[in-house]
């Protein structure tokens, strides 16, 4: 009976936990409704976006993005630190990194998009925007970080208007953020 009972049991919390991870969180469920890029929307929202981190202790830890028309879709690219990616730093200094947005939907206000780095990605200095063409550039100038991060992937969500971003995250986020406010640097 005990035997049968802890079976049940250990079944019954291993088919929740699935059950759980299976299901989409509201940052996965945003990405269901989105629909093409329209060209006006392109032109409104297109430029140099900045988030500015204000307790950095000295350190850059600004995160920016970059929207820009490239031949009719929307092309965008995320510079920001290992933080989104890392549970808790503790001892050591963020990483940086430089990468082009994936899964870029844009449709009235509604902004998602999605991130994914390796080790390889992630260096010890902030990367200028300027290096937003050449990859290679930034890993032949740059020190590697040398952490690995702990998510591999991260879905942003938010709001896009005229001259801001606001990125929310799910209140069940594995890192924690919370929102974080763009404001519109460069047409």
């Amino acid at each position: 009976m005990k035997v049968k009972l802890i079976i049940f049991l250990t079944y019954s919390i291993i088919f929740s936990f699935i059950s759980y991870c299976d299901t989409p969180s509201e940052t996965d469920k945003s990405f269901e409704k989105c629909s093409n890029v329209k060209s006006d929307i392109k032109v409104k929202y297109t430029g140099v976006y900045k988030y500015v981190y204000e307790d950095g202790g000295g350190l850059d830890e600004n995160h920016h993005i970059i929207l820009e028309d490239n031949n009719g879709k929307i092309r965008g690219f995320y510079f920001g630190t290992s933080d989104d990616f890392d549970q808790a730093r503790e001892g050591y200094l963020p990483g940086y990194f430089a990468k082009e947005m994936e899964n870029i939907c844009l449709d009235s206000e509604l902004f998602t998009f999605t991130i994914k780095i390796t080790e390889s990605d992630l260096f010890d200095k902030p990367i200028p925007l300027s290096f937003k063409f050449n990859p290679q550039n930034i890993k032949a100038k740059f020190k590697k970080w040398g952490i690995n991060p702990i998510l591999r992937e991260r879905n942003y969500k938010g709001n896009i208007k005229t001259n801001k971003i606001i990125l929310s995250f799910d209140k069940n986020d594995p890192i924690g953020l919370e929102k974080r406010e763009f404001s519109k640097i460069i047409e």
